[in-house]
C-alpha cells in the first residue's frame, strides 16, 4: 500500500519525468541492494561484463543502475568489498565506455523513496541476484511499482522470493555466461511477453503482504 500510494505522489511524478528524460532511448537495468557480501555484486559485475562483451550491439543501447545501500562501513570486510566493486565498475566503465556514454551508473548511497519508486518504474528489467537471501523484497518492491507496465525480473534461485515468483527468469549468479545471456533474454523479450509476466506475479506480491506474513 505505501508503494502505490507513492506511485500516485506528486515527487514520483516529478522524479519520473527526471529518469525518462535522463534515461531516454536507453534500456535500463536496475539493482538496489545494500552493501553485503551476500547480494552477490561481484559475480553481477562479472555477468554485465560477459553481457557487454558477447553484446557489443548493446553497449550503448542499456544503461546499468546499480544503487548501493551503506551498511557496516566500520566492518573491514565491508570497506574491502566497497573498494573491490568500485574498481570493477571502474574496469568496466573504462573498457566499454565512451567520452558521452557509461555503461554502469553507481550511487553508494540511499536515494527518497519517490526517486526509487520512480527507477522501479522506469526500469526494463531489474536484477535481484544475490548468493543466498531471505525473501529478498527488492523483488516484490519491483513488481509492486510495475503494474500495468512491462518489466522482466531476473532472479537468484538463492532468493527465497524465487520460490514464489516464477515467472521471473531465474538464474545461478554463479554461473556467469548464462546469467549475461538472461540479461540480454531479458532485454530482447517483446512488450507483451514483459507485461504478462508482471501481471502474473503482481497478484502475489499484493496476497502476501507485510500484514500476510506477520499474520
Amino acid at each position: 500500500d505505501h508503494f502505490h500510494t507513492t506511485l500516485t505522489s506528486s515527487d514520483f511524478k516529478v522524479s519520473h519525468d527526471k529518469f525518462s528524460k535522463t534515461y531516454k532511448d536507453k534500456q535500463i537495468v536496475l539493482s538496489v541492494e545494500r552493501l553485503d557480501y551476500t547480494k552477490g555484486i561481484l559475480e553481477k559485475l562479472n555477468a554485465i561484463e560477459t553481457f557487454l562483451n558477447d553484446y557489443p550491439e548493446k553497449i550503448f543501447a542499456v544503461k546499468f543502475v546499480q544503487i548501493l545501500v551503506p551498511s557496516r562501513l566500520q566492518v573491514q570486510a565491508n570497506q574491502e568489498l566497497v573498494h573491490a566493486i568500485e574498481t570493477r565498475i571502474s574496469q568496466i566503465n573504462g573498457r566499454f565506455g565512451s567520452i558521452d556514454h557509461i555503461p554502469i551508473n553507481f550511487m553508494f548511497r540511499s536515494i527518497p523513496h519517490s526517486d526509487l519508486c520512480a527507477l522501479y518504474a522506469c526500469a526494463d528489467v531489474a536484477l535481484v541476484t544475490p548468493l543466498m537471501d531471505g525473501m529478498n523484497l527488492v523483488a516484490k518492491e519491483y513488481i509492486a511499482c510495475k503494474e500495468n507496465k512491462k518489466g522482466v525480473l531476473i532472479l537468484s534461485e538463492f532468493a527465497g522470493a524465487a520460490q514464489e515468483l516464477n515467472h521471473a527468469l531465474i538464474i545461478n549468479p554463479y554461473d556467469t555466461k548464462t546469467f549475461a545471456d538472461t540479461i540480454y533474454q531479458a532485454l530482447t523479450t517483446n512488450e507483451l511477453d514483459a507485461k504478462n509476466m508482471i501481471k502474473s506475479m503482481i497478484p502475489i506480491v499484493k496476497q502476501k503482504s507485510s500484514r500476510y506474513w506477520a499474520h
